[in-house]
């Protein structure tokens, strides 16, 4: 996906040159973060189940759809509505954070129901924001 592609989420960033949009949980879809520590099992869970995830320093940030529902958060954080996720542009792959690990899709999202399946399998506890 390019700045310019017509199936560009309108909440990504247009300008690659910034290292960054401060984007709002809730508004197109939730944050689920999750530690660093545990974020690379997750991911290797989902496998090709896993939409982009944002890698930053405070944890790895999956996007859900609005429609996700509760979740059971095993060792993962659920964003509150409003709470601001950087979200790097779309060819921020290799290097800084925020980055994408993941190749873009159009919607960006992950299904909740695979990423709940992930948490609820590596089993740590989980919080609320």
């Amino acid at each position: 996906m390019t700045i310019n592609d017509p199936l560009r989420p309108e909440w990504l960033p247009r300008d690659e040159f910034l290292p960054m949009a401060l984007v709002p949980s809730g508004r197109w879809w939730h944050g689920v973060r999750v530690p660093p520590a545990t974020a690379p099992m997750v991911l290797a869970r989902l496998n090709c189940h896993s939409g982009p995830v944002i890698e930053d320093l405070p944890g790895w940030t999956w996007l859900v759809p609005l429609d996700a529902g509760e979740m059971p958060l095993s060792g993962a954080q659920l964003l509150p509505e409003g709470h601001l996720v950087a979200v790097p542009p779309p060819g921020r792959r290799h290097r800084g954070h925020p980055r994408w690990l993941g190749a873009l899709t159009p919607t960006c999202l992950t299904d909740s129901r695979h990423l709940r399946q992930a948490l609820t399998a590596i089993g740590t506890p989980g919080r609320t924001a």
